[in-house]
């Protein structure tokens, strides 16, 4: 069994790689914040399709990654999907600087 950390678990794509690896066996680590308006899906209601909650190897955080990154002092991963980001693609980049200065901060938190 791997221990798998997700962030940004509750998107569109977040959600499939959590499925993929709650099938596989694997333990999985689900962070995100569900913000509003980013289509995120609490895992107590339930994922489009299945329900992570059924599955004894999943534990979510629903918490910005970065306060997680920081309070947590094991990273004893086998593999990290970082997935956690603003919401909004070329738009976001082109309108929204500050936004993606945020997005980088998560990157540099991860990392120290």
């Amino acid at each position: 069994m791997k221990k798998i950390l997700i962030t940004g678990g509750a998107g569109f794509v977040g959600r499939r790689f959590v499925k993929r690896y709650l099938d596989a066996g694997d333990e999985v680590h689900c962070v995100d914040p569900i913000a509003q308006d980013t289509g995120g899906i609490h895992p107590d209601r339930g994922f489009p399709l299945y329900a992570p909650r059924d599955y004894a190897n999943f534990h979510f955080y629903q918490q910005d990654c970065r306060e997680w990154f920081r309070e947590r002092q094991d990273n004893d991963f086998d593999y990290v999907f970082h997935l956690a980001a603003m919401v909004g693609g070329r738009a976001m980049i082109e309108n929204k600087p500050l936004a993606v200065a945020d997005d980088l901060s998560i990157d540099a938190e991860y990392w120290q």
